[in-house]
């Protein structure tokens, strides 16, 4: 597992998503090197994930797919929130229904056709038999988290896609926090310092500050490792930036708040041009080269 955040601030003017970089095994050390955030260049949208590192990167690379063919398709066309959140659950539901035919064909031996009609080459199978098999198969979990936040059209948008859930895009206040046991002390945390969409942009990097910390720290299950930077996006400026996790600006401001309810002097605008000026360009990641070769064979279809 591990910690992701995502948020909107500032009147939308920023989308910011912050992670851990922990990537845990059983019975093995950590890596604390392992990225989390993923960018899905041209589009002005970036993930962070929480889960299973197999399924999690399956995931994301149907994402980047489903991405590629939206902005191919797309092409001078605006682009809505509904696209992006379809594109979500297409890369979700294709990911879950890898898994279900696999349970139904290591453990039963039967394909997916047989599975959904219960027709065996001898004939059918027996019902109570058949619904039984069923009922394990599509038990079978999506240990899957997934933060997705930007721009489209100019709207700032944050979508939340847990396991199995519906995906959620409509929060208020902005914010979605993913992963391990640490999350939920994330989440109060922010919730405590009021975090919403109006918070400025120097009250909202304490305040992921102060929650990745926290989280940190409260753990139990050790899977929640340090943050070096958040990826910020901001509705007047194309490409993607970052913000330092740990700079002498902010660790001032957590030792100055640590003990005070408020953060609201932070909307001033000294406060907000300082926070400005540590914000530096970053360059979209390399992507999966198979996913984007899939995207391409897929748009010449």
């Amino acid at each position: 597992m591990t910690l992701g955040i995502g948020v909107v601030c500032d009147n939308g003017n920023y989308v910011i998503l912050a992670s851990d970089k922990r990537a845990s095994y059983k019975n093995l050390r950590p890596n604390d090197e392992a990225g989390k955030i993923f960018d899905f260049d041209p589009l002005r949208l970036v993930g962070t994930v929480a889960g299973r590192l197999g399924v999690l990167h399956e995931i994301v690379g149907e994402l980047s797919v489903q991405f590629d063919k939206l902005a191919k398709k797309r092409k001078n066309k605006p682009i809505y929130r509904e696209h992006v959140e379809n594109a979500i659950d297409d890369a979700r539901s294709r990911q879950l229904a890898r898994r279900y035919k696999w349970a139904a064909q290591s453990n039963y031996g039967l394909s997916w056709e047989q599975l959904l009609s219960g027709k065996l080459p001898h004939g059918k199978m027996n019902k109570i038999v058949w619904d039984d098999i069923k009922q394990k198969v599509f038990s079978v979990p999506l240990l899957a988290e997934i933060i997705v936040g930007g721009y489209v059209a100019d709207e700032p948008v944050l979508f939340k896609a847990a396991g199995k859930q519906d995906i959620e895009g409509s929060a208020d206040p902005p914010v979605f926090v993913i992963g391990s046991s640490g999350a939920n002390y994330a989440m109060d945390h922010l919730n405590r310092r009021g975090q919403n969409i109006f918070s400025s942009l120097a009250q909202t990097v304490l305040h992921l500050h102060e929650a990745m910390e926290i989280a940190r720290k409260k753990d139990h299950d050790g899977y929640i490792g340090r943050c070096d930077a958040y990826v910020v996006l901001n509705r007047q400026r194309q490409g993607f930036e970052q913000f330092p996790h740990e700079c002498h600006l902010v660790r001032g401001w957590a030792k100055a708040y640590a003990k005070r309810s408020s953060t609201t002097s932070l909307k001033s605008g000294i406060a907000v041009n300082q926070a400005q000026l540590l914000l530096r360009p970053l360059a979209p990641g390399i992507r999966f080269e198979r996913y984007r070769k899939q995207a391409t064979e897929g748009n010449e279809d």
